[in-house]
C-alpha cells in the first residue's frame, strides 16, 4: 500500500473534497485491493457524497479485510441504519461494542438500532450502559426518553428529556420529545411553549409541526392547528397520518371539500389506513351525502380492527345515513 495515497485521501476527506478523494482511493485500491483502510476511506467518501448504499458495500469489504477494527463496523452500522436495515445495523454496533466496550457512541447507536426494532425496554438498558460511560451525553438522555415514551412511561421519559436539556439547553430533539410527552399528559399549553423554541431551532422537524397541530387542536385553536398540519404536510407529503390530521381539523372547521381532499390523499398513500376512511365517511355524512357516507363507513368497518374505538361512532353514523 502506498501510504502517500492514503495520506492524500484522508486530507481530502478532512477538507470534504469527497469526489477528489474517490479518485485517489480508487488508485490505492487498484494497487492494494486487500487494504481495509482504503476500502474504509472510500466508504467515508461515498457517505460524504450521499451514496449510502455504495458506502455500505465499501464498509462491508473493510470489515472483511480488517475485522478487528472498530470504525468500519461502526460506519457500516450507520449506513445500514440510514438504509432502514436496523437488524443489520444492530449487529454492526454490537460488534463495535465488543471491540471497544468503552465507546459510548457505539452503545448509543446500538440502543437506537434496538429501539427502531420495537425492543424499547432493551434499548433503555443499552442507553443506561452508554450513560455509565458518558453521563453528560445529551443524545443518550434524549434517546432514552424516546424509548421510555414508547413504553408508556411518560413521566420517566420527561425526566430523561430534562436531563438532556440540562446537558444541552438547545438540544431540539429533547425539546420535541418532551413536548410530545407533555401533550400525552394533557399539558398542551406547556407543550406549545416548548415547541415554539424547538421549531425556531429546527423548523424542518415534521413531528414538531404535527405535535403543534395536535396541541392547538386540543386547545380549540382549529385555524392555527390547520396551519401547523399544512406545514407538516409540506415537509412530509408522503405520510398518511398527517393528511388525516389535516382532514380532521378541516372538517371541524366545516371546510368539507378540502377535508375530503386531505382524506383522499391519506387513503391514496395507504388504502388500509382506517382512520382516513372514517374521517371521510363522517365528513360525507355531515355534507348530507348519505349514500357515499354509508359506503365509506361500511368499508371502514371492514378494514378497522374489531376493537377500534371509532367503530361505535361509525355504526352510529351508519344508523343516521342509511
Amino acid at each position: 500500500m502506498d501510504e502517500a495515497l492514503l495520506t492524500e485521501a484522508m486530507a481530502l476527506l478532512q477538507a470534504q473534497r469527497f469526489q477528489d478523494a474517490m479518485g485517489v482511493l480508487d488508485r490505492a485500491i487498484q494497487l492494494d485491493p486487500a487494504s481495509g483502510r482504503a476500502w474504509y476511506c472510500k466508504g467515508c467518501a461515498l457517505s460524504g457524497l450521499g451514496k449510502t448504499a455504495e458506502a455500505a458495500k465499501c464498509f462491508l469489504e473493510a470489515t472483511k479485510l480488517s475485522p478487528e477494527q472498530k470504525s468500519p463496523w461502526y460506519n457500516l452500522g450507520n449506513a445500514l441504519g440510514e438504509l432502514g436495515n436496523w437488524d443489520g445495523a444492530e449487529k454492526c454496533y454490537a460488534t463495535a461494542t465488543r471491540i471497544d466496550p468503552d465507546d459510548a457512541d457505539a452503545w448509543i447507536n446500538l440502543g437506537r438500532a434496538i429501539d427502531e426494532q420495537g425492543r424499547h425496554a432493551e434499548a433503555v438498558a443499552t442507553y443506561d450502559r452508554a450513560l455509565k460511560l458518558a453521563p453528560q451525553d445529551a443524545v443518550a438522555w434524549a434517546n432514552r426518553g424516546n424509548s421510555l415514551k414508547s413504553l408508556g412511561r411518560t413521566a420517566d421519559a420527561i425526566q430523561s428529556y430534562d436531563r438532556a436539556l440540562r446537558m444541552d439547553p438547545a438540544h431540539a430533539p429533547a425539546m420535541f420529545g418532551k413536548a410530545s410527552g407533555l401533550i400525552a399528559q394533557k399539558k398542551d399549553a406547556d407543550a406549545l411553549s416548548l415547541l415554539e423554541v424547538a421549531l425556531r431551532l429546527t423548523p424542518a422537524w415534521t413531528a414538531g409541526w404535527v405535535d403543534r397541530g395536535i396541541a392547538l387542536s386540543h386547545l380549540g385553536q382549529a385555524e392555527d392547528a390547520k396551519a401547523a398540519f399544512e406545514q407538516a404536510a409540506r415537509l412530509s407529503p408522503g405520510k398518511e397520518q398527517i393528511w388525516n390530521n389535516l382532514g380532521e381539523v378541516q372538517a371541524r372547521l366545516k371546510q368539507f371539500e378540502p377535508a375530503l381532499q386531505s382524506f383522499d390523499k391519506a387513503i391514496g398513500l395507504n388504502t388500509g389506513y382506517a382512520p382516513a376512511w372514517f374521517g371521510k365517511g363522517r365528513a360525507l355524512a355531515k355534507m348530507g351525502r348519505g349514500a357515499d357516507a354509508a359506503q365509506t363507513l361500511s368499508h371502514f368497518l371492514k378494514i378497522a380492527p374489531p376493537d377500534d374505538p371509532l367503530a361505535h361512532s361509525a355504526r352510529k353514523y351508519l344508523g343516521i345515513v342509511e
